[in-house]
């Protein structure tokens, strides 16, 4: 392999571990230390009704913002350059509100939810910039879909790694002379520290493509006036974000409420934290698996296979009664969230008509998708407080997964986009 070819190569891996960084975040915060921690120390005073509720309502407005910051922050980060610098400052800020949750006081949930709410918005824009850099990172259409897939892989396992380090300190905090919840606080420190240091790979590597961005320069109105026409003429584009916008809050919202509604259901803590890592330890292997069939089959039917897999996952779930019922739940999240998730994320990196753009058009996809997780939570948390059922509020969700698998576009792409 010539010089060239391995500092591609290092290029592309360097990207991939990116996901291993930033899903520390997603795993030990958004669906793990933070849901716990939040309702049996911050929020201890709350009902579980209450807490549940607080904490759906937080992340509706969590995707507001979002949803109003992605079009403008998308544009502005065209360039390559601009992705990075971009990239650099969420990651920093993120990683720095991570280490603050450590002085946040017990039963000061509204300053918890602060924090929750800077830390997650640093987050869910880390991964605009982040997912439109793939093709800058790979090294030809082809590679979109395993890089993509590798770097799902590779998120599930680093957050597994890290989570299990955390769960045998917090199991073992007596031998370090350490109350449980000084632990916990520690924990929400170590993945601040574990984004920052496990970013800087990429920080230093360079694209393998560079763009230049656009000389277009779109203000608020004409951003929407450029999105709303996606949906007119049957653009593939607008066809997927429809279905993409249904199906992904479905996804989303299993994840970061599952412990929640776990706890709920009377299941222990120690259960959360064991389906958790089971759905970070079987994510790698099941990545390389769809790694092979995406060599094999074309993209479309894969992707529909891996919907369709969720909805019977979330009819499962609802009726879950014991520990090993929930573990298995967890086991098939696993396998099939990432999947989606990530053929997704490739599968629209093809439909972009023009790389140069992949930021713009990225701001379009994380609007999406943050937009459509105003509902999800939102329902739950509506479903909860009318019914005060839990499962009826996960068996909610099964609807977003059918709107999505009725309105998913038919076009399949191959290796390049469609012109417009």
């Amino acid at each position: 392999m010539t010089t060239e070819n391995k500092l591609k190569t290092y290029s592309t891996y360097s990207w991939c571990l990116y996901d291993w960084a930033n899903s520390a975040f997603a795993v030990c915060i958004l669906s793990g230390l933070f849901p716990i921690f939040f309702k049996q120390h911050w929020a201890k005073s709350l009902s579980a009704d209450d807490s549940t509720f607080w904490l759906g309502v937080t992340n509706s407005f969590i995707s507001a913002l979002i949803f109003i910051f992605s079009p403008m922050l998308g544009q502005k980060a065209d360039s390559t350059k601009q992705k990075t610098l971009l990239l650099k400052i969420v990651t920093a800020l993120g990683a720095l509100f991570c280490i603050v949750f450590y002085f946040v006081n017990e039963n000061s949930y509204v300053f918890a939810l602060t924090i929750f709410s800077f830390s997650y918005l640093c987050f869910a824009l880390s991964h605009l910039f982040y997912d439109a850099l793939l093709p800058e990172y790979s090294k030809s259409e082809e590679d979109y879909h395993k890089n993509s897939m590798l770097g799902y892989g590779l998120g599930y396992l680093g957050g597994g790694l890290i989570f299990l380090l955390q769960t045998l300190f917090i199991k073992n905090a007596i031998e370090f002379n350490l109350s449980t919840s000084t632990a916990v606080y520690l924990c929400f420190v170590s993945t601040g520290l574990w984004w920052l240091m496990f970013s800087t790979p990429l920080f230093l590597s360079e694209p393998i493509h560079i763009f230049k961005g656009t000389s277009e320069e779109l203000s608020f109105k004409g951003f929407f006036q450029k999105f709303k026409e996606l949906f007119v003429h049957k653009n593939p584009i607008g066809l997927f974000l429809i279905s993409y916008f249904f199906y992904i809050d479905g996804l989303q919202t299993v994840y970061k409420m599952a412990v929640d509604f776990g706890l709920a259901l009377g299941f222990s803590s120690a259960t959360m934290m064991t389906t958790l890592l089971v759905v970070q330890f079987v994510g790698l292997p099941s990545a390389f698996l769809f790694i092979y069939l995406s060599k094999k089959i074309s993209i479309r039917p894969i992707l529909l296979a891996g919907i369709s897999a969720y909805f019977i996952v979330i009819i499962l779930a609802s009726q879950i009664q014991t520990d090993l019922q929930f573990i298995l739940c967890g086991a098939l999240v696993g396998v099939f969230q990432g999947c989606v998730q990530a053929l997704s994320r490739s599968y629209f990196c093809l439909l972009i008509p023009d790389k140069n753009q992949s930021g713009t058009y990225f701001g379009m996809y994380n609007m999406i998708g943050r937009f459509s997780a105003l509902f999800g939570p939102l329902t739950t948390a509506l479903v909860v407080k009318s019914s005060g059922s839990h499962r009826l509020a996960i068996l909610s969700l099964s609807i977003y997964l059918i709107i999505g698998l009725i309105t998913f576009p038919k076009f399949n792409p191959i290796s390049s986009a469609p012109k417009n």
